[in-house]
Formats: structure tokens, C-alpha cells, sequence
């Protein structure tokens, strides 16, 4: 009798590791298909066959990092036909163009997800278009006139554009690097993300924090800091140029001589600030400041340049100071929390921003 139950406690561990050994690789398949999952796919469309849903749908998973309920009408029945009418298309040669517009006319595909499914059913005849491979080649389409050559989309490309001047591009690279197309592609993507680290790099570099007072800056430098400013969206031009000569401190962020980001060590009003301790419930009568007006612009974000301005700024004021954000401005929550400011009193509706909750925040000394 011992020897039957160990047996079966044997077998039901075996069908138990088994089992958990199957939803294990289900898990992979999803999590790396590229290497799993693609290589059979490609085997099965080179035959003639039919994708799935399933497989439709990790597909633009793969390619677009997500996939969302709208993207249940790409892969409804009717759609499904469309879309292995169009990889049987793309079989035939001289008939690539007309395979991949065939597959923009589906809901939720684009070019470059088009590309991307022809990819994994073909990798030896196309490969993905995306930007980064753009940047780094710095192509643009030959029908994009010179005045729009400014910053790289794949939405400017067409899918004859594509076939007649990316792929070739991309085809001359895998052959100088006798590598596939996937590889070549792979690799000017990572060229190009090791450009942008090394842009952001030399800018950490260049880049410095200047705390001034207001009678201090240049007209010059009044003009720029007022502009970037505005350029946050944040504030009201009215009344801006008189409220920056009354503030305590301003900031401003170069790389070189460029402004990149702005803030201040504010001045408040009595009037503003009875109207902050109405609405959001807390005293704020004996702050002699306001911090505010924290702005960077986009190509400089992610150098935690709104942090080491927030912290320069109320370093250099000794004084009670407060703050204001929107409730869903979870960055700068993260930077008042990380310089010490601590949230108080209710949340209030946002004037200038309809539907939008504000939160007071308050440094202590």
C-alpha cells in the first residue's frame, strides 16, 4: 500500500509540474514571440496559411508596445479575411505595395504595424519601419516637401515610399553588415538609442542651474525667461512681466547659452493667498512665498532638471514657502515631495483648467 500511494503522489506531481511547465511557456510566447513564436508563424504564412487572432493581435502587441478594446474590430471576422487576403498578396512579387495599403484599410493598422506584420510572415522581404531608424538614416520620403523635414514620422510615409526608398535602405545596410534585414534593422535601432543617451549625456554635461534676482537679468534674459514661461501653458500672460519683478528668486536652466527650463520663488499677493486657504481649507497666511512657474522643455526632460531647479530655488529662501499642482501632475508631486514639501488642506476645482483638481503643498522652516 505504500508503494501505491507514493506512485500516485508521484504522477499527480508529474501532471502538476507538466501543467505548470505549459502556462509557464504560454507566459514566454507573449512575453518574447519574436524568438518563440514568429519564426512558426513565418513557416505557416510562407505555406499558405491563415494567422489567428491570437496571432494578429501579438503582433501589434510586439510593434505597438500595447493593444487596446478598439482593436477588437481589427481582428472581428470580416477583418481577419481582409487581413490574410493581404499576407497571401504579399507573396506574390510586384504585389507588396498594394498587400500593405490593403492592410492600412483595416482599423488599427497603420503602415508601420502593416510593416510589422509583413515582417514576421516575411522577414527576408520586409522589415519594420520605425523612427528611430529613420533619425538614424535621417531619411525622409522624396514626396515630403523640404519645409516639413523636420522631425521624423512614420506617418509621413506612404507604402510605396516605403518599398521604393526604405526598404532599400535598410537592404543596403544588411548586406554591408551580412547580417538580415531584422538585424540590420535591430541594429540602426540601437544606434540610434545610443545617439539619443550620448545627446543627453553631452547636455548633463553643458548643462547649468542659475538662481538670480530679478533686477539681475538682462532684457535679453528677461524676454527668454518670460517666454519659457509661457511655454509650460500654465500660466496667464497678464499681469506676468509685473508678478516676475516682484518675485523673491528666479531660475533658469542653460545647456550653453539656451534656456531649457525656468522656475521662481514667487511673491504672493495677500489677496491670492486668503483665496488658497478658502478653497483648499489650510492657512497659508504666514508663507512669505510661492514656489511656481517650474517649467522644462521637452528635449531636456529627464535630467532631473525641474528637481534641481525646485531645489536651488527654496534652498536660497528661508522663509515658509508653498506650492500648487494639479492633482494629476504626478511629476511635479514626486519633485515638491523630494525637496521636502508636504501636501495639505483639500483638494479645490482648478480655475484656469476645467474638470481639474489643485493640491497645496507647503515647505516648512
Amino acid at each position: 500500500m505504500h508503494w501505491i500511494g507514493q506512485g500516485r503522489r508521484l504522477k499527480a506531481t508529474r501532471f502538476m509540474n507538466a501543467n505548470a511547465n505549459d502556462e509557464m511557456a504560454v507566459g514566454l510566447d507573449f512575453y518574447d514571440p519574436e524568438t518563440r513564436v514568429f519564426p512558426k508563424i513565418a513557416e505557416k504564412a510562407a505555406n499558405g496559411g491563415s494567422l489567428t487572432k491570437r496571432e494578429v493581435l501579438r503582433i501589434l502587441k510586439w510593434k505597438l508596445w500595447r493593444i487596446k478594446d478598439v482593436n477588437a474590430e481589427t481582428v472581428a471576422d470580416a477583418r481577419m479575411i481582409e487581413i490574410n487576403s493581404a499576407i497571401a498578396k504579399a507573396r506574390e512579387a510586384g504585389s507588396e505595395v498594394e498587400a500593405l495599403q490593403d492592410l492600412e484599410k483595416v482599423p488599427g493598422i497603420r503602415l508601420a504595424t502593416a510593416t510589422a506584420i509583413l515582417t514576421v510572415c516575411y522577414p527576408k522581404v520586409f522589415t519594420i519601419i520605425d523612427v528611430r531608424v529613420l533619425e538614424k538614416l535621417d531619411l525622409f520620403p522624396s514626396t515630403l516637401s523640404a519645409e516639413k523635414r523636420k522631425i521624423h514620422s512614420t506617418e509621413d510615409w506612404t507604402a510605396k515610399n516605403y518599398f521604393d526608398e526604405y526598404l532599400p535602405k535598410v537592404r543596403e545596410r544588411s548586406e554591408a553588415w551580412c547580417c538580415t534585414l531584422r538585424d540590420a534593422d535591430r541594429a540602426l535601432w540601437g544606434l540610434s538609442v545610443r545617439q539619443r543617451v550620448d545627446d543627453i549625456i553631452s547636455k548633463s554635461e553643458r548643462l547649468s542651474v542659475h538662481t538670480v534676482s530679478q533686477d539681475s537679468l538682462s532684457a535679453s534674459q528677461r524676454v527668454a525667461f518670460t517666454a519659457e514661461v509661457l511655454s509650460g501653458g500654465e500660466v496667464a500672460p497678464n499681469g506676468l512681466s509685473e508678478r516676475i519683478s516682484e518675485a523673491h528668486r528666479l531660475a533658469y536652466a542653460t545647456v550653453g547659452d539656451q534656456f531649457v527650463g525656468v522656475g521662481a520663488v514667487k511673491r504672493p499677493r495677500e489677496s491670492y493667498k486668503r483665496k488658497v486657504a478658502d478653497l483648499s481649507g489650510y492657512d497659508v497666511k504666514g508663507y512669505t512665498a510661492e514656489l511656481g512657474w517650474i517649467y522644462v522643455r521637452p528635449e531636456a526632460r529627464g535630467l532631473g532638471l525641474g528637481f534641481r531647479i525646485s531645489e536651488a530655488l527654496c534652498a536660497l529662501h528661508g522663509g515658509r514657502i508653498f506650492a500648487t499642482t494639479r492633482s494629476d501632475n504626478d511629476k511635479m508631486q514626486r519633485i515638491l515631495s523630494g525637496v521636502g514639501f508636504e501636501r495639505k488642506g483639500t483638494e479645490y476645482e482648478a480655475s484656469e483648467h476645467i474638470g481639474k483638481k489643485i493640491q497645496l503643498w507647503v515647505l516648512e522652516r
